[in-house]
């Protein structure tokens, strides 16, 4: 679900989207693995994460922008270790 951040400020899964130059797809990978990094404690959210399509996701998000939410610096670090190996 696409909404003003202040309207989701009570779910558990949510990311703000702010202008920025990252593409989609690469914006999409990232909220993917940030959502399953906070539902590694409930097998069934991680079902429904793994469930979404790539191409769902890239349909519902805007070109050039960026993404902003708790702990995503780490998930951030993350792929760049897995880029350079």
């Amino acid at each position: 679900m696409l909404a003003p951040y202040s309207t989701i400020q009570a779910y558990k899964y949510k990311v703000k989207l702010t202008p920025g130059t990252q593409k989609r797809g690469r914006v999409a990978k990232t909220i993917k693995d940030l959502f399953m990094k906070n539902a590694k404690d409930s097998k069934l959210e991680t079902q429904f994460i793994k469930g979404l399509s790539d191409q769902e996701m890239t349909m519902a998000l805007i070109n050039g922008c960026k993404v902003t939410a708790a702990g995503l610096t780490q998930i951030q670090q993350q792929q760049k270790k897995e880029k350079k190996a």
